[in-house]
């Protein structure tokens, strides 16, 4: 198989469509050029502190979350 007929990866899509956008901070993959924000940094260092740099669940089970959350607030009424 040739390098070139290899298809790109979808990190690889998304990259290359934001590429030269300014609104977008570069965390695709590898390590980016610019500084990252010091809201960015506080935001890691939080997170190690308190041992949370693991995978959130999915997001049905937060929004399942929220809606049971929504009802019992809204039954206590």
């Amino acid at each position: 198989m040739e390098v070139q007929s290899l298809r790109s990866s979808k990190i690889r899509e998304v990259a290359n469509a934001a590429m030269d956008r300014a609104d977008v901070l570069p965390l695709w993959f590898g390590e980016p050029d610019v500084e990252m924000p010091g809201e960015i940094c506080s935001a890691a260092i939080d997170a190690l502190e308190r041992k949370r740099t693991f995978y959130v669940q999915p997001l049905w089970r937060l929004s399942a979350a929220a809606t049971d959350c929504a009802v019992s607030d809204a039954l206590a009424l």
